[in-house]
């Protein structure tokens, strides 16, 4: 397959990830401004909602999906530096497509239940079981979309730690943060 190609698919994720993230980055903005509010309507107006702490777990669960595509995006993820840390940057590539083969399996459950478990719930407009009863198939529907996007980052690492294999240099050398023109 032709290089440039490899690097247009690459930045297509990248910068589309990216953006994604970027976003859906407000929404926690969103969730501090709701508990603010409730802490006002509780504590000085003597007046709690009913909605706020459910609202703010739906919207905090879908910030976290799109986070872990995100930090997946930017390598920001935890890793266990005891060994990885002191091999060459060959050898962190060729142990990330091993372990690699976890995260695929891993997407891949992610996927096919989280797909189940949308669907169904888009079948029966699921609600919460709460007093204020809000819909929940939307957040569901998060699952498999984020599956997906995680799936094309996976990819994008993937291409770019084989392409290193065999050449020696990074497929994209501006991948560093920031360097991207939004």
């Amino acid at each position: 397959m032709d290089v440039y190609i490899l690097k247009k698919f690459v930045s297509f994720i990248d910068r589309f990830n990216d953006r994604i993230g970027r976003i859906f980055s407000v929404i926690i903005i969103v969730v501090i401004f709701i508990l603010n509010y409730e802490v006002f309507m509780r504590y000085f107006l003597h007046r709690p909602t009913i909605w706020v702490h459910e609202f703010s777990a739906m919207m905090y669960a879908v910030f976290f999906l799109i986070g872990g595509v995100y930090n997946m995006r930017w390598s920001q993820h935890l890793n266990v530096d005891i060994f990885y840390s002191k091999l060459s940057k060959k050898k962190q590539a060729i142990l990330d497509l091993f372990t690699y083969l976890l995260f695929y399996l891993f997407i891949f459950i992610m996927f096919w239940l989280g797909s189940q478990s949308a669907y169904i719930s888009v079948q029966n407009w699921e609600h919460s079981n709460s007093v204020w009863s809000p819909p929940i198939w939307e957040v569901k529907l998060f699952i498999p979309f984020v599956s997906l996007l995680m799936l094309l980052q996976g990819l994008s690492k993937t291409i770019k730690d084989i392409y290193f294999i065999f050449s020696g240099r990074d497929l994209l050398i501006s991948a560093k943060k920031g360097d991207e023109k939004n």
